[in-house]
């Protein structure tokens, strides 16, 4: 992605463009500028885009007003990741959860509730900034672990309380192994944890998609799964189908 403004005033007399003449000359397209939309760590967002069927001059001061404008829009774009990420790990949090629940919720099919085993002497016995630490690797373990999924949300609710809602159609030995991963993926640990074992336990449901589900309802169920695997041991999944 382009980091600086780009325009052309006449496409049609632009060569380097030759291999997509014939979709600009489509949309009837032939004077561009577009302005790149990014976040303030410099993560690419998208590109505003001024376009006109004739060759256009662009002057100074449209130019300066597009990239106020897409600079504003960046703003916009930090004020929500601030008001719906969780500082800590980086995933969504419980205001986004709330606030966007019909969405979610009718693009989802299973509910994942998860925690950590033994947190609680991380924190204790290696002191806070440890449990951090922690948090923030298990944050990027489970966003990672959604990648492959086309509809796929990770939601911190608080401490080591992760929720994972899942929009892909998967049968039940695709659930297990799922399932199995996540314990997988949360028995081992980058951070230094000096010989304490710390595992995760998993409860899952599986619904029907519809915007009208009961959001609490759903939770209460996951979480109830949860503890089932917590009182079968450690490293355990529950699943209710």
């Amino acid at each position: 992605m382009h980091h600086e403004t780009l325009i052309y005033e006449d496409l049609s007399k632009v060569e380097s463009l030759d291999d997509v003449k014939k979709f600009i000359e489509s949309t009837n397209i032939n004077a561009y500028m577009g302005i790149p939309i990014a976040l303030d760590d410099g993560e690419p967002f998208g590109t505003l885009c001024a376009a006109y069927h004739e060759a256009t001059h662009f002057d100074e001061k449209s130019i300066v007003l597009l990239q106020k404008l897409a600079k504003m829009f960046s703003y916009y774009l930090q004020v929500e990741h601030l008001a719906y990420k969780d500082p800590l790990t980086g995933v969504f949090n419980r205001q986004y959860l709330y606030k966007f629940k019909k969405d979610i919720i009718s693009k989802s099919r299973m509910l994942f509730s998860i925690d950590l085993d033994g947190f609680k002497a991380i924190n204790d016995l290696l002191g806070h900034e440890k449990g951090d630490e922690v948090l923030t690797e298990m944050g990027k373990k489970l966003d990672a672990l959604i990648l492959e999924m086309k509809r796929a949300y990770v939601v911190r609710t608080g401490g080591d309380e992760f929720l994972i809602f899942i929009g892909d159609s998967m049968e039940v030995e695709d659930i297990i192994i799922y399932a199995k991963r996540i314990l997988d993926t949360l028995s081992s640990w980058e951070t230094d944890l000096k010989k304490l074992t710390l595992t995760a336990s998993v409860g899952v449901v599986t619904y029907q998609a519809d915007k009208n589900q009961d959001l609490k309802k759903l939770i209460a169920s996951a979480d109830d799964a949860l503890y089932k695997a917590k009182r079968a041991g450690r490293n355990q999944y529950h699943i209710e189908f």
